[in-house]
């Protein structure tokens, strides 16, 4: 056996490199950050070599190596190392995108790229630039939605480095693990090590969700409010974070979600069906939840909080682009919404926050968009969602005709994918 405490070492000093990328941070930080990074993450097999001694050994890890690394993208982590170590630092970019959404879809309304060669700004800096944004909007409505995210990319090719950094750490995890159950010695320091690596992995998944904020923005008062955020994430067996919206092509036939799985009425019958009996256990509440659809009868799954509206519009704008990407024929959703009595126009000049202090009833509401541009929607009320009968009779009324706006941009989307196809 041998003891790895030295690989586990280096691959720390990566994750603790990486970690401190911040937004906030000065610009030249940053790019030391990543240097040191790809530099240490790099060095991980170059040290492991050192240690192996017999034939034995070495050919396991040349297994190891060829089973996690022959990739293209652990191929660019070793060109990127090689260059930030003998040619230049690292051609960091830092990216300022605001979205604002509407009705139809969403707008990039702001946009800033950072490099070395301009100054950075300030986050009070950015909200005062965006304000003046709006105000050439003239925004007729009380408060409007939006979600500022920040974004690092590499200056040539505009790759997107905590996503791709990311993926990297999920495949070093896994030959990290593989190697420990293997050859690797399970001393006290190198179990330590390994917890350690554990947490500021995980840390850095966390990361990426911070760099993306969702608010509101109050049009009178000229004001933005900030919300808590939150995800789901799930661990694999090398415990792996991910998020549900990571997570891909799950089958349909067999799933406990979809009892019955024919059409795709009947996959919405059985989502229906399932997720109030889901809001019942957990005591009338439920995280809203898109179920993705794909041609090959497989499905992700995205449960999430939404604190804000512009988190479900963020959400549907995604989907959107995904559909013209990939082979998707319906999109469902569950959530659940409040219903009011009072009069519709003070409802509609009421901000969100306060307005929903007026609701009177809570309404469990499951709808589905397919391919051809339908929209199905059923309705439960909170009360009633224990009642078997009760879900049985509103499933069999269920109809098409009903539009909910806030799924506009991906009616339009499966509209725009169908006239493509059928002038192709």
């Amino acid at each position: 056996m041998v003891c790895i405490y030295p690989v586990l070492q280096k691959y720390y000093s990566a994750l603790k490199n990486i970690t401190e990328l911040n937004p906030n941070n000065l610009f030249f930080d940053n790019i030391a950050y990543v240097d040191n990074f790809f530099s240490e993450f790099r060095n991980i097999t170059f040290v492991l070599q050192k240690l192996l001694k017999t034939d034995e050994e070495k050919q396991i890890y040349q297994e190891l190596n060829s089973k996690h690394f022959s990739n293209d993208l652990m191929k660019w982590f070793v060109s990127t190392r090689n260059e930030v170590l003998k040619e230049h630092p690292f051609i960091l970019k830092k990216k300022i995108e605001v979205s604002l959404y509407y009705i139809s879809g969403e707008n990039n309304i702001f946009e800033k790229i950072i490099t070395i060669d301009n100054d950075d700004l300030s986050a009070k800096e950015i909200e005062e630039q965006i304000k003046k944004e709006l105000s050439k909007l003239r925004i007729k409505e009380p408060e409007c939605f939006l979600t500022i995210k920040y974004m690092f990319l590499n200056n040539n090719e505009e790759i997107d480095i905590l996503k791709t950094i990311q993926k990297g750490l999920n495949i070093m995890n896994n030959f990290i693990f593989e190697l420990c159950e293997t050859i690797g010695d399970n001393c006290k320091l190198c179990n330590k090590f390994k917890k350690l690596i554990l947490e500021k992995s995980h840390e850095f998944t966390l990361k990426e969700f911070s760099f993306m904020t969702d608010c509101s923005y109050a049009v009178k008062e000229n004001k933005f409010t900030f919300y808590d955020k939150a995800n789901l994430y799930l661990s694999d067996k090398n415990n792996n974070l991910f998020s549900t919206s990571d997570i891909k092509k799950i089958p349909v036939k067999g799933n406990i979600l979809f009892p019955k799985s024919e059409s795709l009425l009947d996959l919405f019958n059985s989502f229906i069906i399932t997720h109030s009996l889901i809001y019942d256990m957990q005591q009338k509440n439920i995280l809203p939840t898109f179920v993705i659809i794909y041609d090959d009868m497989t499905f992700s799954l995205d449960s999430f909080f939404a604190f804000t509206k512009a988190t479900i519009y963020r959400k549907v704008n995604d989907i959107a682009k995904m559909i013209k990407k990939e082979n998707i024929v319906a999109v469902m959703f569950v959530n659940a919404m409040v219903s009011y009595s009072e009069n519709g126009d003070d409802l509609n000049n009421t901000l969100y926050d306060n307005r929903i202090k007026l609701a009177d009833k809570e309404m469990l509401t499951f709808i589905m968009v397919t391919s051809n541009a339908k929209e199905y929607q059923v309705c439960l009320d909170s009360d009633k969602t224990d009642d078997e009968l009760y879900i049985l009779q509103k499933i069999k009324n269920n109809t098409n005709n009903l539009i909910d706006f806030t799924f506009y941009p991906i009616r339009k989307a499966f509209i725009e994918k169908g006239l493509k196809k059928s002038n192709n």
